[in-house]
């Protein structure tokens, strides 16, 4: 499990296309019981200096189910829902399926994304008076709905760095929809690169369609000052969000970032049958392949370089590392071909079509 509580101040727009200053408190947490599925859930609240404030939450679920050796199906679904104080409520519910085929470091994949939305707003309705009444004034809940659906498809790109420690990605995403009768294609191209404790991304995209013809982006970066403490800050634009009705807009903010991790357990591995004691100052990472003849272990703080693991009692393979404190991603090769996680492990998405564990060393 996997939970992290955002602060940030800046500048941004809201729902309504008002743009002021404001802060933003976001928590949120990830839990993957099982490499192949992963739960989220995250909470934000933003007070903007205009004195209008959001509160939204928002619960997604991913699962990727492997077909054969570099083939698997993605599946990603997610429901939102955002309450302001100008009496405005938004909600959405998304679905994308995807195939996806890896080879080497690259991974493409396409499928569908389909979408449904809703939007309700409270307005006033002043009724006239007679001759002698006064007017009175009520109110009423408007409420619009929006769905759509189209094809998705796109290619990640892993980049490996020169040195441990660093590593990146690039990737290029194409949807088409077609919402109230209207075409809108949206393609978007992003890169990460990771270099010791700082992270920088970018992403460029442009929205197609008859009545919104309009280029968006973005820029981040984030230092880890500690295992639990990173710095952040992010400037960028975005389009129109076709089903909830909201307009587009821009931001600029810079935060800080607590986060943990922590087995669901809350318990310590348990020592492995067969093998010696952990060297001072090392980190033990195991799994469990008792029909393997060869296992190694990669992670990000050697830039996904295999190195030999130890076969164990009960088919249990160990690999002693020394990390300095800090949160890393890591992965399994079993007999030469399919990467894999532990079994109970914290996993989340490796961006790259498949799934990584994560340790948190202290």
């Amino acid at each position: 499990m996997r939970g992290e509580i955002g602060v940030s101040a800046g500048v941004a727009t809201d729902q309504r296309g008002f743009r002021s200053n404001a802060i933003t408190l976001s928590p949120s947490v990830v839990l993957a019981p099982d490499p192949r599925l992963t739960a989220g859930l995250a909470l934000s609240g933003t007070q903007f200096g205009s004195n209008a404030r959001a509160l939204g939450g928002t619960a997604s679920l991913g699962t990727r189910l492997p077909i054969v050796t570099g083939v698997a199906l993605g599946t990603s679904a997610s429901g939102s829902v955002t309450r302001t104080s100008f009496d405005a409520t938004y909600g959405s519910v998304d679905l994308t399926p995807t195939l996806e085929a890896s080879l080497a470091n690259v991974t493409v994949f396409a499928g569908g994304h389909l979408a449904s939305g809703s939007t309700s707003i409270r307005e006033p309705v002043t009724t006239p008076g007679g001759v002698v009444g006064a007017p009175t004034v009520a109110t009423r809940d408007m409420t619009v709905s929006h769905t759509s659906a189209g094809p998705v498809f796109g290619a990640v790109m892993n980049v490996a760095g020169a040195r441990p420690g660093e590593g990146g990605m690039v990737s290029y995403r194409e949807e088409h929809a077609r919402v109230t009768g209207v075409s809108v294609v949206d393609r978007v191209a992003s890169g990460m690169l990771t270099s010791g404790p700082m992270s920088f991304g970018v992403s460029g995209g442009f929205r197609d369609a008859p009545d919104e013809q309009k280029g968006f982006g973005g820029l981040s970066a984030t230092w880890s000052v500690g295992p639990s403490f990173a710095i952040q800050g992010a400037a960028g634009s975005y389009p129109s969000n076709r089903i909830s009705g909201t307009l587009g807009g821009n931001y600029a903010s810079i935060g800080v970032l607590l986060h943990g991790l922590r087995r669901l357990d809350d318990s310590a591995p348990a020592p492995l049958r067969g093998a010696p004691a952990v060297p001072a100052g090392a980190t033990r990472l195991a799994i469990r392949a008792p029909g393997a003849s060869r296992v190694e272990l990669a992670g990000d703080w050697n830039s996904w370089t295999p190195i030999p693991a130890t076969r164990a009692g009960d088919g249990v393979w160990y690999a002693d590392v020394r990390l300095s404190p800090g949160e890393y991603r890591y992965a399994f090769k079993v007999d030469g071909k399919e990467w894999m996680v532990p079994d109970g492990a914290s996993a989340v998405d490796d961006g790259f079509g498949g799934r990584s564990a994560l340790v948190n060393v202290r």
